[in-house]
């Protein structure tokens, strides 16, 4: 009874799935109008059943399976590639189908090559499953060299037909849904900076702007892929989606200052109010408005930060204390910060925009892909390469489970002869996960859905079999069901309604009855035990282990890039040490960004909930943000070693904090019950007001010392409260790291 719960509530609750943009409901619309019609196209009028069956494969991968965004050339582009190079793996894979040893190693070759192109996210990831059925679907089914032709032919006629239906038959643009999400989530932001002054008003807007996101990122996942690709738009989204989140981050810490501390800077203000532009900006460049003007942003930072260092000297040349001074640095340093993170925004928004963006005299953070041009992205495609063409790379493990899983079961449908060995293939594709868990899962899941398919469909060919017309009438209805259950219903009524689309389908083409429904359910449970071994065999764990293994990897390069950076505001660092510790920290943050999306797909979250995992990734980003304006300072002049006792102190403190850093690597790796080291904050503070008292507001080159010093310090404490909030969350990911596989 348990089981027929479980099954009862993958077919029932998920009825009412929300259906943004009714996305779902054109896809399966536009496949039930379309298919059927190619269906008989190729029965009634060419006459050919192999190459309408490639037809009508051509199409349900294409209409169904592929997803694609961007401006509607993208999509032409994308649909034409992706009709293309499946022409070519038809060829191929029908070229090695009668060998099945053969095939078997050419499915590990072409399956892991496109699965590992998937780290370039976008439409190469769109593209996936529509590219891995041309392959198995052709060296699956054993054809004669003479047949090649109509294959291909038939792929190519049915991918023509599916580009032409998806962009002109109620098409749809997940990318702007994402894109209002984004501009509504800058404005809250927007609103949030807006009313710092105010702190009740602040909270309110602080939770407008939390809920803002919360829909940004919901409607970035339900996207059907991650966007991250190489090019300057898909980059570009993925980092301002990160930046908002950071923004938000150190807009609240704004909004929690005590107002007495503020130095009340007419400059202050005009910052203030910039940023707040740079946000709205954003927001209407994303509707197709104005560019964010970032020289107007970097001309009031500049301004800013003369007018805080002029005040600090007066206030001391006019006998005010230096704790006083202190105060008012430490009130508009989260406003310093927040005004070099919007100069990200706003050149992410503008590239997403697709609008031209010249950077200017603004200094762009790292993360902003601002170059164009066909060398960048190929330097961006290279280090995306290196960064995941290693063992410890998440989307490696996952490229090398699908390629062995689908070569064993192109291998076993092959050598054991079973009917319509595609099935097996297929059915490998569609219970293998990340973790064997969830593939055993969803094994069961696809059995039960095939039996209550054949139960259904079986029934109906049993009574109409020999009646043509009874199936072409089906026929629509069986597409349109196939095509929405899926993703609006649940997984196991996809499985069914695929199962009744076979049954029907087959028998036009091939009349066999019911008896067809019989090989569907053997092929499906011989290529579901493929995947349980081969999610059993390779990284069990999925996705739980490789996060907290790429997360420890990160904050220890974290630890690494921010000894560096401090080093260089103490003056005793490198600046090519810290661009160097820079690009390794890069490199791990896009490990890390991989293991948690397939976390998120994994849907563990019992063992770890994605609310803290996503917390421990946006930590190591807001540190490594901070890590970038010890560098920024740097170049602005501000070097604590001027004062030579306050520097030292804060060495100290920079040794504890990168301490800390470490253990928290280390206790996510579950080495034991590893507690961070609390800071010494009385003695930085010490330092910073003994410095500004020994300024005396006098010489600028100590003057330029003693708020390095306070502005480090400040930094430093800000990164220990940040280190002492992630010990918890930290021991979550240790202990779903090491949760058995089966659990």
């Amino acid at each position: 009874m348990a089981t027929v719960a479980r099954i009862r509530a993958q077919l029932v609750p998920r009825a009412l799935a929300p259906d943004p943009g009714l996305a779902n409901l054109r896809v399966a619309a536009r496949a039930a109008v379309v298919q059927p019609l190619v269906l008989a196209f190729g029965l009634l009028v060419l006459h050919n059943t192999q190459m309408t069956l490639f037809m009508v494969f051509a199409v349900f991968g294409l209409l169904v399976f592929a997803q694609f965004q961007g401006r509607a050339l993208d999509r032409l582009v994308a649909y034409l590639v992706t009709t293309l190079v499946g022409a070519t793996l038809v060829a191929v894979g029908s070229l090695v189908s009668p060998n099945p040893l053969t095939a078997a190693l050419v499915a590990l070759l072409v399956v892991f090559v496109i699965e590992f192109a998937g780290v370039f996210g976008g439409n190469v990831v769109g593209a996936q499953f529509t590219l891995l059925m041309a392959l198995v679907l052709s060296a699956s089914v054993p054809a004669p060299a003479s047949a090649i032709p109509q294959q291909v032919l038939g792929w190519l006629v049915g991918g023509s037909i599916a580009t032409a239906s998806a962009l002109l038959l109620w098409p749809h643009y997940d990318r702007d849904v994402v894109r209002g999400k984004a501009s509504a989530a800058l404005r809250s932001l927007a609103a949030l900076i807006a009313t710092t002054g105010a702190n009740h008003v602040g909270s309110d807007q602080d939770q407008n702007a939390a809920a803002a996101m919360a829909d940004l990122r919901a409607a970035y996942r339900q996207t059907a892929y991650r966007a991250g690709g190489p090019t300057l738009g898909h980059r570009a989204l993925a980092q301002l989606i990160t930046e908002l989140d950071r923004s938000r981050y150190f807009a609240a810490a704004l909004a929690g200052q005590p107002a007495a501390a503020s130095p009340r800077l007419a400059q202050g203000n005009m910052l203030a109010s910039t940023i707040v532009s740079v946000f709205e900006a954003s927001a209407d460049v994303l509707n197709g408005g104005r560019v964010p003007d970032l020289n107007s942003l970097e001309q009031a930072r500049a301004a800013h930060r003369t007018a805080l260092d002029a005040w600090a000297g007066a206030q001391l040349r006019a006998g005010a204390s230096a704790e006083s001074v202190l105060e008012g640095l430490d009130y508009d340093h989260p406003l310093r910060v927040l005004s070099y993170v919007a100069l990200a925004v706003g050149a992410n928004a503008a590239i997403v925009a697709g609008r031209h963006f010249e950077p200017g005299s603004a200094r762009i953070p790292f993360e902003a892909p601002v170059q164009a041009g066909l060398g960048p992205t190929l330097r961006r495609m290279s280090r995306t390469l290196t960064t995941h063409l290693s063992w410890t790379s998440p989307l490696l493990h996952t490229s090398i489970r699908a390629a062995l899983g689908l070569a064993l079961g192109v291998l076993v449908a092959r050598l054991f002869g079973l009917e319509h060995a595609f099935w097996v293939v297929l059915g490998t594709m569609s219970v293998l996960r990340s973790n064997a868990l969830a593939t055993g899962r969803t094994t069961v899941q696809a059995l039960a859905g095939t039996l209550l398919g054949f139960a259904v469909g079986g029934l109906f060919t049993l009574m109409f079999a020999s009646n043509p017309f009874a199936l072409w009438v089906a026929a629509p209805v069986a597409v349109f069901l196939a095509a929405y259950a899926p993703s609006a219903v649940s997984f196991v009524a996809g499985q069914a309604a695929f199962t009744v689309l076979l049954l029907i389908l087959f028998n036009l083409l091939a009349p066999a009855g019911w008896k067809v429904g019989l090989v569907r359910i053997e092929d499906v449970a011989v290529g579901s035990a493929i995947g349980v071994v081969a999610g059993t065999l390779l990284w069990p764990r999925g996705a739980r282990s490789d996060f907290a293994h790429s997360l420890s990897g990160l904050y220890r390069l974290v630890a690494v890039h921010l000894s560096e950076a401090l080093n260089l505001v103490l003056g005793s660092g490198r600046v090519e040490a810290v661009n160097a510790t820079r690009v390794q920290v890069w490199q791990a943050r896009e490990k890390a960004g991989e293991s948690f999306d397939q976390l998120l797909g994994e849907q563990s979250f019992r063992q770890l909930s994605p609310d803290v995992a996503g917390s421990m990734v946006a930590a190591a980003d807001d540190a490594v943000t901070m890590a970038d304006s010890f560098q920024v300072a740097v170049e602005m002049g501000y070097v604590a070693s001027g004062c030579a006792s306050g520097a030292q102190q804060l060495d100290n403190g920079a040794a504890t904090l990168v301490a800390s850093w470490f253990m928290l690597a280390e206790r996510i790796e579950g080495v034991g019950a590893v507690r961070t080291v609390p800071l010494h904050r009385e003695e930085l503070r010490r330092a910073a007001v003994d410095c500004l008292a020994a300024w005396k507001g006098e010489s600028p080159q100590r003057g330029a010392a003693a708020i390095a010093v306070a502005w480090t310090r400040e930094w430093v404490e800000m990164l220990g409260t940040l280190v002492g909030d992630l010990e918890e969350p930290a021991a979550n990911v240790a202990a779903s790291a090491a949760a058995p596989w089966w659990r």
